[in-house]
């Protein structure tokens, strides 16, 4: 029973997220309300390319100040001067690379034995 009881609560949160979710997106953007965010900085990570880039056109259009960090130099470049273009206060790091103190080539396209050892 008790398994029941909380499969059926999830089941109905579920339903709960899908209704409310759905009704939220069939409001014009900007009808709902949304957190002020003019003048405050935003630091956006893979503003390179993507949702990084796609949000810092938002973040851009609420009037936030913003970082914008990739390890992509180019599509960081090219995301830099679109934002600039539209008048937006913003600066960003070619390379973060070098904060976490990796390189940055960050994958191995296959793994050595001896890079398992402890």
């Amino acid at each position: 029973m008790e398994e029941f009881l909380e499969s059926l609560f999830v089941t109905l949160k579920a339903i709960l997220l899908l209704i409310i979710s759905t009704i939220r997106s069939l409001f014009p953007t900007g009808w709902l309300p949304r957190k002020d965010v003019r003048g405050q900085t935003v630091l956006v990570t893979g503003a390179g390319s993507g949702l990084g880039r796609l949000m810092s056109y938002e973040f851009g259009k609420l009037g936030a100040r913003l970082v914008l960090w990739d390890i992509n130099e180019e599509g960081n470049k090219t995301t830099l001067a679109e934002l600039e273009s539209r008048g937006v206060e913003v600066s960003c790091d070619y390379n973060v690379s070098h904060l976490l103190n990796i390189p940055l080539k960050l994958y191995k396209t296959s793994i050595d034995a001896n890079d398992m050892t402890s």
